[in-house]
């Protein structure tokens, strides 16, 4: 099932697709972040095949434009780094909190500049799990390499027609994503094609030492005769293959979210005295008989009857139940929160 979706982040509306696997129940989740210039579709509509196949194993999967790209609100001239960080730690939060989703079990892919995006998400948000990066951004400033932005009059022209504004420029060396991915706390699988000519292998390599030398989990794999975007059908099948399935795995390994409902709740852990229910309906039961009259139409559970409301003894009759209706009370009792009485 595939359905559009828009949500908001620092006052713009961002547009997207999510794809939820048929009959979906608090399945795992991926977000998907596109590459400069790039939109939720992708080169050769990578990120629609891949969401699409994610969602056949079982994953759901939110694809969308940061925002001044594709269909959401504001201007590719005003994009920065930081602003796709904040939008794909937006969406993240947009992912886990729909009622399909596990959110204990949040991934994150980034392909190319999305790469850079996605690894800086991943380290300010406590929700990602587990990182997918294809043909990753390592250094940002290979943005600007062939100017000398230094000197130039902004915005000015990058490539089709696309304006770049100073912010970005001017932010390229304080965005270390490297750095940034270092300590994260799930595993990181990275994808780099060998024919790649936009960001050559060795780039990713330094993801590599990085995540090493802090005692992280990461593979890296080299396809052999991939560009920058894995675009021929069989190198785009492994990517998204490949992906998929390290996703299952890693999300095999993860203990799912229990909704509240469906954790176990013992009479303790509600507040219910079991020894002082069983005193108390012993005391009930001796009242009850006292009480019972030929009055009385028919019995009341283990208590022997239904006791008169009228009876002298009686000043403040309470309802009480017994068997199943203990198991509906003590319900009661945790809906609304009260557990200072038993019956």
């Amino acid at each position: 099932m595939e359905l559009p979706i828009a949500f908001e982040n620092e006052g713009q509306q961002l547009i997207g697709v999510l794809h939820v696997p048929n009959g979906a129940s608090k399945v795992p989740g991926v977000v998907m972040c596109h590459g400069f210039t790039g939109n939720r579709s992708e080169s050769h509509f990578l990120f629609t095949k891949a969401a699409r196949a994610f969602a056949e194993a079982g994953i759901a999967v939110l694809r969308f434009d940061f925002r001044g790209s594709g269909d959401s609100d504001g201007s590719f001239e005003d994009m920065t780094i930081s602003s796709e960080i904040s939008d794909a730690v937006r969406a993240i939060e947009v992912l886990a909190q729909r009622p399909e989703v596990d959110a204990n079990r949040i991934g994150i892919v980034g392909l190319s500049l999305g790469g850079c995006v996605a690894a800086c998400a991943t380290a300010r948000s406590e929700r990602v799990r587990a990182t997918v990066l294809w043909a990753p951004v390592h250094d940002p400033k290979v943005i600007a390499y062939h100017r000398n932005a230094t000197e130039q009059v902004f915005p000015w022209e990058f490539t089709g027609g696309l304006l770049l504004g100073e912010a970005l420029v001017r932010e390229l060396p304080t965005i270390d994503p490297v750095a940034e991915l270092r300590n994260v706390r799930g595993p990181v699988l990275i994808l780099h094609g060998s024919a790649d000519q936009t960001l050559p292998v060795e780039g990713s390599e330094a993801f590599v030492r990085a995540i090493e030398s802090a005692g992280g989990q990461v593979e890296r794999e080299i396809v052999d005769g991939a560009d920058h975007t894995f675009a021929s059908v069989n190198h785009e099948r492994y990517a998204i293959d490949r992906t998929a399935s390290w996703f299952r795995d890693v999300f095999a390994a993860i203990e799912p979210e229990i909704a509240p409902s469906a954790k176990r709740i013992s009479y303790a852990d509600a507040g219910v005295d079991i020894e002082a229910a069983n005193v108390t309906k012993k005391r009930l039961r001796e009242l009850v008989r006292e009480s019972y009259t030929p009055n009385v139409l028919t019995e009341l559970g283990s208590f022997g009857g239904l006791f008169l409301a009228n009876f002298p003894d009686l000043e403040e009759p309470v309802l009480v139940s017994s068997t199943d209706g203990v198991g509906t009370k003590l319900k009661v009792a945790i809906a609304a929160n009260r557990h200072d009485t038993v019956g």
